[in-house]
């Protein structure tokens, strides 16, 4: 199978061109920036897993099996429409998944529609499982941890520039200088 061989040396390839890259200085600064954003946002991180967990463990408890593909009480909402099925909460990882997604979007109402209309009877009170996860983990974890990510991003620039801050003053004066 020639094909798989042809697959493996582009890879190669690929690796050549990555070892390349990496003797540029921006590319070494995003590497050492990206790796202390990840060692110093462990803390955060798993506070926004935790959260992640507690509304998927309800939401499969609460609403697993009601959000599918077919269900009548679904037809003719934005969730049915978009075909969003796959984000349901019959299980953990479908739950943790659709959960995701929503801290990535933002406040997606669909999600709140879809609960709302498929338990007539208690839609009013489930649909606040969507408002208080996006309030707790969307909104507030998500913006700390981009608070946190500017900061942690700030003193990296501040001790790269400080290490490698004469040996850009000295090039920036000789080519004043030319």
């Amino acid at each position: 199978d020639l094909g798989r061989y042809a697959n493996v040396l582009r890879l190669l390839r690929l690796l050549r061109i990555l070892q390349n890259v990496k003797q540029f200085p921006s590319v070494q600064f995003m590497a050492f920036t990206l790796t202390r954003i990840a060692e110093s946002a462990g803390e955060i991180l798993s506070m926004m897993g935790v959260l992640i967990f507690f509304f998927s463990t309800l939401s499969v408890n609460l609403l697993g099996g009601t959000l599918y593909k077919g269900n009548p009480l679904l037809e003719g909402t934005e969730y049915a429409e978009k075909h969003w099925f796959p984000l349901n909460f019959n299980d953990m990882f479908m739950a943790s998944s659709a959960w995701f997604v929503q801290v990535l979007c933002e406040f997606v109402p669909a999600y709140a529609d879809a609960i709302y209309r498929a338990h007539p009877q208690w839609g009013w009170l489930l649909w606040w499982i969507v408002v208080l996860f996006y309030i707790s983990t969307a909104a507030m974890m998500y913006e700390l941890l981009l608070a946190f990510t500017v900061k942690v991003f700030m003193s990296a620039k501040e001790e790269h520039d400080e290490e490698h801050g004469e040996e850009h003053g000295e090039h920036h004066e000789e080519h004043e200088g030319a």
